[in-house]
């Protein structure tokens, strides 16, 4: 996941509203914190490599990083590269850095750790005083040369630095400063900053599954553009169909077709090849959804119960939507055995609800918006967990 593909397809509102914020910033102006939020595998990671492009060639500073997973802090360098790519004068730089008891240099920042041992270097923002100072550098910076910090995997980030960024891009914005703050995160980031006060500004940009139209389009057009190679319509609508919009497996296909095509040096794909190709792109389907599915819901007897209901209910509507008191109640229903002695109230607070909450932190169900209904967020990871539900049923019988 998070590899270029040869054409961004069905993305053009997600392009369009980074456009304008880059724009914005372009220009002079300071800009909104842009909230990228979606399930793993939809294209955010491409999307900010996109804007990471456009911004490099119109001379905007570009400085990316994610937090570390051990504590949610971000590592100091990020925050160098946001300062030192082009540093206004008096700007806080390297050399006005401090060293630290554990060995290395910062801008005053704490490094996790204990002394003497290799240390990842991470900025603290419970640490007022030099996040005040580290503020102050960047709205100087911002003056000289527009800025653009992107948080990858921003949910991981822990609620002081949360906090900080977000105070920070409004301060930049009451400055003046030509600054984004563009966040890429699972659907757990929206829940994690939802009523939060210091986000309430921001500008919240869901990415989800893209059309069956732009899931044919990204196939087509780098065959036909880059080899040459036509497809008929039957078999880009089968392509289109099994990938279910979703862009990491459009790009999986995208793959194997061209694999196969210079393979076989056919100029022109048919069903009868699509037919071929799709056991392998199965396979690694199956690959996919066996590595979430163990990581998940192997050691987690509740969750892999509630991901079951859910995805039954899911396969029994037409619409692919869910109301989440619904589901909290479809949850509750399914637990009752398992905790006989709660009373529904009491089952449904601790057990549903929280239970719904985690399978959208992992991408198994999410909104796109705020109070929308509930969607999968991969279709067919639902199908897969039912199958594996149905198999073990079988093998419990059969012995």
């Amino acid at each position: 996941m998070g590899l270029n593909p040869p054409l961004l397809a069905g993305r053009a509102a997600e392009q369009a509203r980074l456009t304008r914020a880059m724009h914005t910033i372009a220009e002079g102006d300071p800009h909104n914190a842009i909230i990228m939020y979606g399930p793993r595998g939809v294209g955010k990671t491409v999307l900010q490599h996109w804007l990471r492009v456009q911004c490099e060639r119109g001379g905007i500073v570009v400085a990316k990083t994610q937090p570390l997973k051990r504590n949610g802090e971000l590592p100091i360098e990020s925050l160098h590269l946001l300062l030192d790519a082009a540093p206004a004068p008096g700007a806080v730089t390297h050399t006005e850095s401090q060293t630290t008891q554990g060995g290395g240099t910062m801008l005053g920042f704490k490094i996790g750790g204990r002394s003497g041992r290799q240390t990842t270097a991470t900025w603290s923002a419970a640490d007022h005083t030099v996040m005040a100072r580290a503020e102050a550098a960047l709205a100087a910076a911002c003056k000289h040369r527009p800025r653009v910090f992107i948080i990858d995997e921003a949910h991981n980030l822990n609620e002081d630095a949360r906090v900080w960024l977000f105070n920070l891009t409004q301060n930049l914005i009451e400055a003046g400063a030509p600054f984004l703050l563009l966040t890429l995160g699972t659907p757990g980031l929206r829940a994690a900053l939802e009523g939060a006060t210091f986000a309430e500004r921001a500008t919240y940009l869901p990415v989800g599954l893209i059309s069956p139209a732009a899931a044919a389009e990204a196939v087509r057009v780098p065959l036909q553009e880059h080899g040459n190679i036509t497809i008929d319509d039957e078999a880009l609508a089968t392509v289109a169909r099994d990938s279910q919009g979703y862009p990491y497996f459009v790009q999986l296909w995208g793959d194997a077709l061209w694999g196969y095509a210079a393979d076989n040096k056919l100029s022109r794909l048919s069903q009868t090849d699509i037919d071929a190709v799709m056991p392998t792109t199965q396979e690694e389907k199956n690959d996919f959804y066996a590595n979430r599915y163990t990581t998940h819901f192997v050691h987690n007897d509740d969750l892999r119960l509630a991901a079951e209901v859910v995805a039954q209910a899911f396969e029994a509507k037409a619409s692919n939507t869910y109301d989440s008191v619904a589901l909290v109640d479809i949850i509750d229903e399914a637990l009752a055995e398992t905790y006989p002695d709660l009373d529904r109230p009491t089952r449904r607070r601790e057990h549903a609800h929280p239970l719904l909450k985690a399978l959208e932190r992992i991408d198994f169900v999410w909104q796109e918006k705020v109070r929308s209904d509930m969607i999968p967020g991969i279709p067919s990871f639902m199908t897969y967990a039912l199958h594996r539900r149905d198999r073990t049923r079988r093998q419990r019988a059969g012995g």
